[in-house]
Order: structure tokens, then sequence, then C-alpha cells
């Protein structure tokens, strides 16, 4: 469990604390109200929490509740697993301070040192101090804002069944975010994250399997990461919470059970409409027993679609100021090695909302098998209604000393890889006299497959009005390959 995943534990606690439809109008904090209070988080954390004796109290402290939740004692009260899980942290305490228009103003102290250990994995995680605080209104399920602050964080993760020991320091964070209702109900999310430094030693674990070679430190300075919700259907998916609470001790659903889980499944579809990160990391540097890496700037996104029409995923990636290792590399290769790079795709081509709609309509948990065999492939059928993936690939590039090569392309993927993907790629070389003359000059030590594979690659080109050369690759069906109408396959 890193750093991430245990923040996201604790928006999820601070998110149950006060999704309850409890009655914040009233400002007045007293007995009663943390009765009530803690009635309506019950749905969130079973009635046995708050039960006397329980996990979970609710105490009335001046203009705010304190809710404190011992997570340890509440995981033993639940049912015993297969696989062995313990938990070690200090109580959860968040103080809840009722608004008058119903909302709930928020103060989170990250709980710590936690630790974990499930099967052959344990994790500790530190926050030194860090805190949440923000404003949540229950009625809608949108956390209007929230802040994160925090002097730093120490994470130790050791995995036996992989034989890898890792160790990291994060630097000072900071995190902010808004969420807003929109006209459909939905909540629009926006979040951004600053760290000023972050660093990772990995060896492998004492009698493990690892070898020594795969020790590495990498560390990193600041790093930003942006991220960006549309249409989050938070209410709804507080409401599945609390029927999976409800619940969770049952073998069995009920058919009645079932058609109220349909009907939450329904209302919380599309999940959200489109989900986007960015990350910026700044001078990263990798080392090894072998040698090391370096970049100067990497920035990575992604975004998907929930579950609607024409739904998408989209990644890319770019670094600039990389330093090759090249000292492990052989000298032809040193002029050839990237400087920068950027790449990215697009996927497309199926509908989520479809297959999303027809698993809700379909599923069935009072079966053995919630879904047959003909059903999971109809949902198959209605997530990919062509069959196919389309990927495109949008103008890329790849820089170094004596290569200069952009490229894009778009291309058509059949289920289940049946056959080889089928479209078009385009290839766009500046100066590749000067990436062949680098090659000659380093004499023999280049392979021949290198030399030849250069000049076919020549022999291949166009040759544009800059001197440029360029290359349209046609992948046809059967595996056909044409380059610049030239039949190779």
């Amino acid at each position: 469990m890193n750093a991430t995943r245990l923040k996201g534990v604790a928006l999820a606690f601070a998110a149950a604390a006060f999704a309850a439809r409890a009655d914040a109008a009233s400002t007045t904090v007293d007995a009663a109200g943390a009765a009530t209070l803690a009635h309506d988080l019950s749905a969130y954390f079973g009635a046995a929490a708050f039960a006397p004796g329980g996990s979970a109290t609710v105490t009335p402290d001046g203009d705010h509740y304190t809710v404190r939740v011992d997570f340890p004692k509440a995981l033993a009260a639940l049912p015993k697993r297969d696989a062995p899980f313990t938990l070690d942290m200090p109580a959860a305490i968040m103080d809840l301070r009722p608004l008058a228009d119903g909302a709930w103003a928020f103060d989170l102290p990250m709980p710590g040192p936690i630790s974990f250990k499930a099967a052959t994995i344990s994790e500790s995680v530190d926050y030194e101090g860090g805190k949440f605080t923000g404003e949540f209104d229950p009625a809608t399920g949108a956390m209007r804002h929230f802040d994160f602050v925090g002097p730093g964080a120490k994470v130790s993760a050791v995995d036996a069944n992989a034989g890898l020991e890792q160790h990291a320091v994060v630097g000072a964070m900071k995190q902010s975010g808004t969420g807003t209702v929109n006209a459909a109900g939905g909540v629009d999310m926006k979040m951004d994250a600053d760290i000023d430094s972050y660093s990772v030693d990995a060896k492998p674990a004492p009698g493990g399997k690892m070898p020594a070679l795969a020790a590495f430190h990498a560390a990193t300075g600041k790093a930003k990461a942006g991220v960006t919700a549309a249409d989050l259907r938070m209410r709804p998916l507080l409401d599945l919470w609390a029927f999976a609470v409800a619940h969770f001790a049952q073998k069995d659903l009920t058919s009645t059970e079932m058609d109220d889980l349909r009907g939450k499944l329904r209302a919380l579809g599309p999940v959200f409409g489109e989900f986007a990160e960015a990350v910026d990391l700044q001078n990263l540097q990798i080392s090894t027993v072998a040698g090391g890496v370096g970049f100067g700037d990497i920035v990575m996104g992604f975004d998907v679609g929930g579950a609607v029409e024409n739904s998408a995923f989209r990644f890319s990636v770019g670094a600039k100021d990389i330093q090759a290792p090249v000292l492990l590399m052989p000298g032809w290769m040193v002029d050839l090695a990237p400087t920068e790079f950027s790449m990215g795709a697009k996927v497309s081509g199926y509908d989520a909302r479809a297959g999303w709609h027809y698993v809700v309509d379909h599923v069935d948990f009072t079966r053995p098998e919630p879904l047959t065999k003909a059903q999971q492939a109809e949902a198959a059928k209605a997530f990919l209604p062509n069959g196919t993936i389309k990927i495109d690939l949008p103008p890329g590039h790849v820089k170094s000393p004596k290569l200069d090569l952009s490229f894009d392309g778009a291309l058509i993927s059949s289920a289940g890889g049946a056959g080889p993907p089928t479209g078009d790629l385009h290839l766009h070389a500046r100066d590749f006299d000067g990436t062949i003359a680098a090659l000659k000059a380093a004499g023999p030590a280049v392979p021949p497959q290198a030399l030849a594979g250069i000049a076919l690659m020549k022999g291949l080109a166009k040759t544009e009005t800059d001197g440029s050369l360029s290359w349209d690759v046609r992948l046809g069906d059967g595996g056909s390959v044409t380059v610049n109408g030239t039949k190779l396959k």
C-alpha cells in the first residue's frame, strides 16, 4: 500500500464519515446529534461499529463532532479470510463541523505510522503529520473543496514472494481540489498536487530469489500532478457502498435484494464521464549496479471515458534532456541513443456504455454463475460491436545526435488478436544520411543486420522537397506490408 493509496483510503474514510444524509442544516452540536450521526454512519461502517464496545464512536465536542474509528478493531470483527491480513495503525480521528447549508467541514490528521501484512507482502507508511481539510455536501456527494498538506512521508514494502524490498522517502506534499455539481447531478472534480522530491531504494529481500543486479535507486526533484474527472456519480457510489456493507456477511442475495442492487448499479452508470491525469517529473535519475540513466523532465498523461458512448482511452509520454547509460552501450549506439522523445496513442472503437448496461441488466448474483458463458459472450459483443479496436498514433518524435525521426498513424486490431493489425504508419526522417554515416564510421562494430536494415530503408524512402525522407507504410489484410507502394510481404 503506497503513499498514494493510503491517501485514497483517507479520502474514502472522509467520504463515508460525512456521506450520511444526516441533517447538518442545524449547527447545534449535542448528544442527540451525535446519536443521529452515528446511526447514519452505521450504513457505511456497519451497525456493530457504533454499538457499545464497537470500533467507532461519535462524540460532541464544542462546535463539532469527533468521529473516531479503530480500523484494526473493525478488521478483527470481520469474517475471517483464508489469506491472513493484519493491520496496525492508530485510530483515525476526524472532526466534523455542521454548516448551515447542510454540508460538513472536516479536519482529518493522517493517522500513522500504518503497517499491514497480507500473505507474503508487508508495507508501512508514515505521513509525518499530514492533514486533510475541506467541505463535503452529503446530498450530492460532492467534495466542495479539500486540501492535503504534509511535511513528507516514509514508505517501506517487502514482497517475500518476489524477493524485493523497497524504501521510499517522499518530500513535502501539497494537494488541493474542488468539486462542483453539474446539471445532470454528477460531480465535476479537479485536483492538483505537488511533491518537493521523491526517492526510492530497492534491493533483494533477505532470503529472496531476486538477484543482486535488480537493486536500484531512483530519485526525482519536484513532481506535479493534475487530475480532472467529469460527471462522477458520487451519491450513487456511496449508496452502493452502503448496500455492500449491509449485505457483507451474507452468503447469497435474495431476488428482491438483487433487484435493489441492479437498480443501484443502473443509477451508478456511467460511473464517470471522463477521467484524466497529467504528471510532470523533474530531474529523474535512476542508478543500478550496472549504470544509470537520467531524464531532465518527463511528462505523462492519460484520460479514459466512463461507461459512455464513444468512449476512448488516451495516453502520452514524453521526455527531454535524457542522459543515456553510455558506458553500457556499444560505441556505435551512443549517438543514436535518444536525448528526447514524445509518443502516445488513442484507443477507441468500443462501447463502454452498451457493455455496462448489458452486464447490469443480466448479472444475477443469486445464481452460482452470475453471468452465463453465453451472456459473457453477448456482453463482449456489446462492448466491441464491430469486433475491432482502433488505435490512433498522434504525431510522435524521437531525437538523438544522429537520429531525427517523427511518426504517426492509425491501426485496426481484431478482438482477441484474431489476425495481424491493419492500417497505416507514416515515418519521417531528417538528415538520414548523417545517421547512415555515423553507423558506417563505427566500422565492423556495427552488426551487419543493422547496416542492411538502414540500407533497405534508404532504398524504399521518398525524398521530400526539403531533403528529408519519408515512408508511408500500409499494413494490409493477411499480414501484407507495403512501403511507398512497394510490397514487401
